[in-house]
């Protein structure tokens, strides 16, 4: 049998950084513009039914953003928290980051903070759905 693959530990940080620096693509939500009157009612309903907690509500430059709540994926638990927000152009964008947490040898470990696609489509899918119904009167 061959020897077994030494990495040095600096080349695991070096690993380890360039992972933090990977940049976040937000999930576009697919809407009408302009935004219905209610829009920003809406999609603040649709977020806290989710994400409970929110920790920023403002409509001035419509950003909402969830406090982190617990969140596993398989055997590993961690959490999420969501961010909407409208673009440079007006569009609506969505964020959702997730970090796992893990035992190390004497201490808790959070992984570094990622994007998770398949929660920002959800969301965002909601908020189209919601934003596609008629305006409430």
């Amino acid at each position: 049998m061959g020897e077994a693959l030494r990495i040095p530990g600096y080349s695991l940080l070096v690993l380890g950084l360039l992972g933090c620096a990977v940049s976040y693509n937000p999930e576009p939500v697919r809407h009408a513009t302009p935004l219905p009157a209610d829009a920003f009612q809406k999609v603040v309903e649709v977020v806290s039914l989710r994400f409970r907690r929110l920790i920023v509500v403002d409509p001035a430059e419509f950003r909402i953003q969830t406090d982190w709540i617990p969140f596993q994926r398989g055997d590993t638990p961690g959490e999420k928290r969501a961010t909407v927000f409208r673009d440079e152009s007006g569009r609506l964008q969505v964020l959702v980051e997730v970090r796992s947490f893990s035992l190390g040898q004497d201490a808790l470990v959070v992984s570094p903070t990622y994007g998770d696609r398949r929660s920002e489509e959800e969301l965002a899918g909601a908020i189209e759905d919601i934003l596609a119904a008629p305006i409430r009167t």
